[in-house]
């Protein structure tokens, strides 16, 4: 008989979400009082909640129906990958206004390049990159490996963008529509 893992959660910066409990799958092996990001609302956008308490149920017994539940995502602040033995940065998790945390496995950056297939990476773009190359239009595709030193860079111009900063938008290249799927996709 299968057990599930569920967590109930608690999310502290969402006035609308305030004081309920709501739980959520469990892949992560949570403990109570981590702090963890999750999906929430029709958009799933991440935001951070404290686990208020584990519990491991059969199916039938779940606290909540399986078919409409959603799973915990990552422990607030787990940024790292490892692609065998290259460690890679995920863009996701990164704060981007007062409740919300970029999307996971949307954008990588590795200083090696790996064997992309293998590890389910659609692309991988190394070093030199520029903008003018279809850089951010990969990235609004999704599932990208960025090898190198200027994918900081681009990381950078990623989260001005999830911020609104007005520089950010003028410098990617991009029409307007493209950068708001863009911002909608990592965020």
């Amino acid at each position: 008989m299968e057990l599930f893992r569920f967590a109930a959660l608690r999310f502290l910066a969402d006035e609308n979400l305030d004081g309920r409990l709501f739980w959520y799958l469990d892949p992560l092996s949570l403990e109570a009082g981590e702090e963890v990001l999750a999906p929430v609302g029709m958009r799933d956008r991440l935001q951070c909640a404290v686990v208020e308490h584990t519990l491991a149920a059969r199916a039938e017994d779940a606290p909540y129906d399986l078919a409409l539940i959603k799973k915990t995502v990552a422990r607030r602040g787990e940024r790292t990958r490892m692609l065998g033995d290259v460690e890679a940065l995920d863009f996701g998790g990164v704060r981007f206004d007062e409740k919300h945390y970029s999307r996971y496995g949307r954008v990588l950056l590795s200083k090696a390049e790996v064997d992309a297939e293998k590890f389910g990476i659609r692309t991988q773009i190394v070093a030199p990159m520029s903008e003018d190359e279809g850089v951010y239009r990969e990235i609004l595709r999704g599932n990208v490996l960025l090898c190198g030193g200027e994918g900081k860079e681009i990381f950078r111009r990623l989260y001005a963008l999830l911020r609104g900063e007005d520089r950010a938008l003028s410098s990617l290249l991009l029409g307007e529509r493209e950068l708001f799927a863009l911002a909608h996709s990592l965020g």
